[in-house]
C-alpha cells in the first residue's frame, strides 16, 4: 500500500498531467469522425482523432485516480482487491488495475 509520501507524489503527478492534457486539448479542437472511412485509418486526420481520443481517456483516467486517492482506496485494483505493485504506480500514477488483472482485460500493461 503507498504511504502518504508516495500518495502526495502520484497526486502531484496526476494533477500536472492533467493540467497538460487539458491544456492540450483546448489547443488541439476534436475533430468529428463523419466523413472516415475503414480505410483511412492512417490518414492524418484519423492519426489527430485517435490522438485526441487516447488523450481524453488518459484524462479520465487520471480523474478516476484523484477519486480513489480521495476516496481511500488508490493503490487497491478495481478488479481483484489486491495491491498494486508500488513500482507499477510510481510509473503509472492512474494505474487502477494491478499487472495481472491490466493483463487479463487483454489492454497493454504499458
Amino acid at each position: 500500500m503507498p504511504n502518504e509520501e508516495m500518495i502526495a507524489l502520484c497526486q502531484e503527478a496526476l494533477r500536472q498531467e492533467i493540467e497538460r492534457l487539458e491544456n492540450w486539448l483546448k489547443s488541439h479542437p476534436f475533430l468529428s469522425s463523419e466523413g472516415l472511412e475503414k480505410g483511412d485509418a492512417f490518414t492524418p486526420k484519423a492519426v489527430y482523432q485517435q490522438n485526441c481520443l487516447l488523450t481524453a481517456e488518459r484524462l479520465a483516467d487520471d480523474y478516476a485516480a484523484l477519486g480513489r486517492i480521495k476516496e481511500g482506496t488508490y493503490g487497491i485494483c478495481v478488479d481483484c482487491g489486491k495491491e498494486i505493485n508500488l513500482e507499477r504506480l510510481a510509473l503509472l500514477p492512474y494505474a487502477s488495475r494491478c499487472t495481472s488483472c491490466q493483463k487479463k482485460k487483454g489492454v497493454r500493461v504499458h
